[in-house]
């Protein structure tokens, strides 16, 4: 397992997409979950550039950008794995407003994935006090065993 994040692995680099590339050319098989950072497209946001104004919407439009790059970056190198024969997942809350991303919904559509919708509290989330926690998640998949194991529940 490799775990890419902004402090480790970077996939903003072109030379960590590159290791990237490298490791599904050689591990054929080799599987891929993804999950980019969300926050850029919290339906929270609408709000916030009620309220903030043009200068917040302004930086807001930036940071979605930069989402949109991590976005197809991810995507390429879903199309490798699978190609490699691995299989791909990707993972945000149910609604988050980048799942209207075109290079989301391509994906989907050139791996034929399935769209997954499931609750945390349906796999047995909990909160700090033990409480069931209500998270709701979308995962889209080529895995057939996640695809199983989430609708069953």
């Amino acid at each position: 397992m490799i775990r890419c994040s902004e402090n480790h692995l970077n996939i903003e680099d072109k030379g960590t997409m590159k290791v990237l590339h490298d490791i599904v050319d050689t591990k054929h098989g080799a599987d891929l979950w993804g999950s980019l950072p969300c926050d850029p497209w919290s339906q929270w946001q609408t709000l916030n550039v009620h309220q903030y104004g043009q200068a917040f919407a302004d930086d807001l439009e930036a940071r979605r950008q930069k989402s949109r790059a991590l976005i197809k970056k991810f995507c390429n190198l879903a199309r490798v794995v699978a190609r490699r024969g691995g299989r791909v997942s990707f993972e945000w809350p149910r609604f988050c407003i980048g799942w209207s991303d075109q290079e989301l919904h391509k994906l989907i559509r050139d791996l034929n994935m399935m769209v997954v919708d499931f609750d945390g509290c349906q796999m047995g989330l909990t909160d700090s006090k033990g409480g069931l926690h209500l998270k709701r998640w979308r995962l889209i998949t080529i895995r057939t065993t996640v695809q199983l194991g989430y609708s069953m529940h």
